[in-house]
C-alpha cells in the first residue's frame, strides 16, 4: 500500500501509517494527548480501515472518539481495547475478539485484519500500544510497532511484534 502521508491528521486519508512518533502531525491535539503519544488506537483502526479497503480519515476517527467519550483519561490514557469493538460494530464491520494472541492468530486466514493491544511490558505504568496486521503467507504484517519505525514489519506470530509485552486482547474484523 502507498505511503501517502499528509501534514495533518484530518487531511490523512490513504495509505497506512508506521512510526506515530515521527508524523508530521504527531503533535497535534487527540483530545488531551496527542496523535504522537497517545494516538496509536486511533492510527490502527485507521490502518486497518485501509487494509479492509474500507478507508476512512483519520481525523474523523479521531473526532468520533473525542466526541462519543472513547479516549480514557481524556486521551492521555489513549483508548480502551472494548472500544475498538464498538467502533468497528457502529461501522456495520463485523468483529470478533480474543483474549489469547495464539488463538487470535491460529484463527485468522490469509487476508484477515486485526487490531489489538498489548502492554509494552510486564508492568502497566510502561504504558500499551494498540497495532494493526493483515495475515499473509507465512506470517503477519504489522503496523505502527515502533514509535519512529518508517514502515511495517513481517512476523511469523502475532507474538513477535511485542517481544517483552503482554497481549491484552484483539480483534479480527472485516
Amino acid at each position: 500500500m502507498a505511503r501517502e502521508i499528509a501534514s495533518t491528521a484530518a487531511g490523512q486519508v490513504r495509505g497506512t501509517l508506521n512510526g506515530q512518533l515521527a508524523l508530521p502531525f504527531a503533535g497535534e491535539k487527540l483530545g488531551l494527548g496527542t496523535y504522537g503519544k497517545n494516538g496509536c488506537c486511533i492510527i490502527a483502526l485507521y490502518n486497518a480501515r485501509q487494509l479492509l479497503g474500507r478507508p476512512q480519515p483519520l481525523g474523523e476517527i479521531g473526532t468520533d472518539f473525542v466526541r462519543h467519550h472513547r479516549l480514557l483519561f481524556g486521551g492521555l490514557g489513549g483508548t480502551a481495547p472494548r472500544c475498538i469493538a464498538a467502533f468497528f460494530r457502529e461501522q456495520g464491520v463485523p468483529c470478533v475478539g480474543s483474549f489469547s494472541c495464539r488463538r487470535l492468530g491460529e484463527t485468522c486466514a490469509e487476508g484477515s485484519v486485526i487490531v489489538f493491544t498489548v502492554m509494552n511490558a510486564r508492568h502497566p505504568f510502561r504504558g500499551f500500544h494498540t497495532m494493526a496486521a493483515q495475515k499473509g503467507p507465512g506470517g503477519f504484517t504489522v503496523y505502527n510497532v515502533g514509535p519512529y519505525d518508517s514502515g511495517s514489519r513481517r512476523c511469523s506470530t502475532l507474538r513477535d511484534a511485542f517481544p517483552g509485552g503482554v497481549f491484552i486482547q484483539g480483534f479480527r474484523v472485516g
